[in-house]
């Protein structure tokens, strides 16, 4: 009887191991982020899966500066569809340290979450790799609701370098947002 316990407990540990993306053991941020540029409208081209955003769609995120060195972040996307049930969370950013400002942190009500930006369009400021939860969660944000291709791929790798397991990102539907772009 405990060699068949024994076995059990083996095959769900490696099951454990094998099913959960793997987590990237060193982050490093982008120390330099003009945070005045990187203020505007992003939007969500590629997440990893998470409980917070699970079935949302056309998600933007719109960083706003409200004040010296104070700045707010409104995310909001959709259930489903455009049509869907509208969901938004806003809170305050703040800025640790002055000489890191790819590192943030988010507040919300009583909740404080790190975020680093990882890696970005450091020339025109259109597209960007996010992380919080000590690489749990991850993002890629552009500028436009349609990510060139090219730019997807230089930010795929990015991850992949960074040790993300790429595979289980998901896209993020910017239909409608899309189709408005184009207008």
């Amino acid at each position: 009887m405990r060699k068949s316990h024994l076995i059990v407990s083996v095959l769900l540990v490696f099951l454990t191991v094998t099913i959960l993306p793997a987590r990237p053991t060193k982050i490093e941020t982008v120390k330099n982020i003009d945070l005045d540029r990187y203020t505007g409208t992003w939007y969500e081209i590629a997440r990893m899966p998470n409980k917070h955003e699970k079935g949302l769609v056309e998600v933007t995120s719109t960083l706003k500066k409200v004040g010296k060195n104070k700045y707010m972040l409104i995310s909001s996307g959709y259930k489903g569809s455009r049509g869907g049930k509208r969901s938004t969370l806003k809170g305050a950013v703040e800025i640790p340290d002055k000489n890191n400002t790819g590192n943030l942190k988010l507040k919300v009500f009583l909740f404080t979450v790190d975020f680093q930006i990882i890696d970005i369009d450091q020339e025109n400021y259109n597209y960007a790799l996010v992380t919080s939860d000590e690489g749990k969660n991850l993002w890629i944000f552009s500028r436009s609701p349609v990510m060139d291709p090219r730019d997807y791929k230089k930010m795929m790798d990015s991850a992949r370098d960074k040790g993300f397991e790429v595979a289980s990102l998901e896209k993020v539907s910017q239909t409608s947002n899309s189709a408005y772009a184009e207008r």
